[in-house]
């Protein structure tokens, strides 16, 4: 990984594991989500008008590929809400960043995007996985698969499955208009054109979503909603997921964007165990070495 990706995924790691941790004290929902597009989108709108980013040379594939992230982050932003009322930030956060760590590479691989990946590159992505997953424990022995199949488990991993599918289809669409004939998009400009339509994607998903998840037993999605915390959260997320792609111009695979923005889980779990006083069981200790491990095997590679 270049000098410059590293440093564009750290610090989106750093803001990333900030709004996690802002998210799971103040309970967000999913309308709490829907704010945060909102707000994000109208922060960015100033420097798209501002910059005259030509929206109407995206061709067709990108807005497929728009609609496509839109879902996933849809699908993403709901089941990260779910998940974190139903588990502690340092079950969730560990089991939701871990599955892209897998599945990008195998979806990258499947339509033939990105360099091929380094025997070392693979194992760094595997210590990251295996210390995701001992993060959760209380002790080494009680590790088994079942442990995670309950609903907050659930919902982690339908987080990662969306974070997975929205990263692949924003590394295809930005690469599709670095190309363009031109080049009317440098790789800052491209970012942010992207992400302003992906905030309005975004919103549109959680519109059609969130009234169907309405559950007329349980208080409504609004009860607990705090719109100036949402809001600022939304600027958070949006500047973090900036940095992300505009990292992916740096690099020749974007497996190695999906595998280094682990680099946010220890720092969500020391967050978690310092702030929330969330139990520092010896498994945690492990795994957050073995991830450690992993990512400096990741960013060595090329």
């Amino acid at each position: 990984m270049t000098p410059i990706a590293i440093t564009l995924i750290l610090l989106s790691a750093l803001l990333h594991a900030g709004w996690n941790l802002l998210g799971k004290r103040v309970q967000v929902s999913e309308v709490s989500f829907l704010i945060a597009s909102v707000a994000g989108g109208l922060c960015l709108l100033p420097f798209t008008i501002g910059m005259g980013l030509p929206f109407g040379r995206f061709p067709p594939v990108v807005w497929e590929l728009l609609a496509l992230a839109g879902a996933c982050e849809t699908l993403y932003y709901c089941s990260l809400a779910r998940a974190y009322r139903s588990g502690d930030i340092s079950l969730v956060y560990p089991l939701a960043r871990a599955i892209p760590v897998l599945l990008v590479p195998l979806l990258a691989w499947a339509i033939g995007q990105g360099a091929s990946l380094h025997a070392g590159t693979l194992l760094g992505f595997v210590l990251i996985v295996l210390g995701c997953l001992l993060l959760p424990l209380r002790r080494i022995r009680a590790f088994h698969l079942s442990r995670y199949a309950d609903l907050c488990g659930l919902m982690a991993l339908l987080a990662g499955i969306g974070t997975a599918g929205y990263t692949v289809a924003g590394d295809r669409a930005l690469a599709v208009l670095r190309a363009l004939p031109g080049h009317p998009f440098t790789p800052l400009s491209a970012s942010l054109a992207y992400l302003q339509i992906n905030t309005l994607t975004n919103f549109a998903g959680l519109l059609l979503v969130v009234p169907l998840l309405r559950d007329r037993r349980s208080p409504p999605l609004t009860a607990t909603v705090r719109p100036g915390m949402a809001a600022f959260m939304g600027v958070v997320i949006y500047l973090s997921y900036g940095l992300v792609l505009l990292a992916m111009a740096y690099v020749t695979n974007v497996a190695y964007v999906a595998a280094f923005r682990q680099v946010s889980i220890p720092i969500g779990a020391l967050l978690g165990m310092m702030l929330l006083r969330e139990p520092r069981y010896h498994p945690r200790i492990a795994g957050l070495a073995l991830i450690t491990g992993g990512l400096i095997l990741t960013a060595l590679g090329h």
